[in-house]
């Protein structure tokens, strides 16, 4: 059964909403700080060259994992706003359905991987490390529930405890001088802690949406409302990463590695 949830809107809905928003600026704020800095130790042990295969590889992974959000997020934040007694059966769905594109981009991943193992040995190794992370964005569905319902204490506490053992795990790795592969890996992890969290907070918040809960019809209904923002969506990851890939087919990883490392002051 669904657990009940405070209206969002109205005078009681202000105190409830402005804790929401305070936990996700510190969110930001504290993953921002994680990211940065951490950032900047691995970029200094990886050297150019190192980390702009990783970034590379990181790139091609996060352009395939574009199509998998399938721009959801937004269309169901509004549906378990207006029906929240069909909550379970709406996320089960868009989660099967994450499950079915990431599957098709797991396959994707590993056929480009398996053409490009001679020219980019390197950089084809490391997306089929980082190739699980098109499957995990199935698993984080209910971060859209914590958050359309002003859980934000639940959806901020996953999201920095994945960074934070992300942030650790990258630490040791560069303490232990571990292979490229290592730090991929860790990015795997990251994803994979807050995809193991979200969905047990989630469930401890009164959300109940077990796999059998989803339905073809409404699964069909979600890719005729979301296609477009799916498109929108990839364009944006397009936007924001082709800079690299460029980068890689005019000058080669080490340059990458040097864009790569000042990128992240801007960002």
């Amino acid at each position: 059964t669904m657990g009940r949830v405070d209206s969002p809107t109205g005078r009681d809905g202000i105190p409830q909403a402005a804790r929401h928003f305070g936990w996700l600026f510190a969110e930001r704020v504290g993953r921002g700080v994680l990211v940065f800095a951490v950032g900047l130790v691995v970029a200094r042990h990886l050297g150019p060259a190192s980390l702009g295969t990783l970034s590379v590889a990181i790139a091609i992974v996060t352009l395939l994992a574009g199509w998998v959000q399938f721009g959801m997020d937004g269309v169901l934040s509004r549906d378990l706003l207006l029906a929240p007694e069909r909550a379970g059966e709406r996320l089960a769905s868009a989660a099967v359905l994450r499950l079915m594109i990431g599957a098709l981009a797991l396959v994707a991943l590993v056929a480009l991987a398996w053409l490009a193992r001679d020219g980019h040995a390197e950089e084809a190794r490391l997306v089929l490390v980082l190739s699980p992370m098109v499957l995990l964005p199935a698993l984080l569905l209910p971060d859209v529930w914590l958050r359309a319902h002003l859980r934000g204490r639940a959806a901020a506490g996953a999201q920095l405890a994945a960074a934070a053992a992300g942030a650790l795990l990258r630490v040791t790795f560069v303490v232990l001088k571990a292979p490229l592969a290592a730090f991929a890996a860790a990015a795997v992890v990251e994803l994979g802690v807050a995809a193991w969290l979200v969905p047990r907070l989630a469930r401890r918040e009164g959300l109940h949406a077990p796999w059998r809960a989803a339905r073809r019809a409404t699964l069909h209904a979600l890719v005729r409302e979301c296609w477009p923002l799916a498109l929108s969506g990839v364009a944006v990851v397009l936007y924001m990463k082709i800079d690299e890939l460029m980068l890689r087919a005019l000058l080669g990883p080490a340059e990458v590695g040097w864009y790569t490392a000042a990128t992240r002051f801007t960002e």
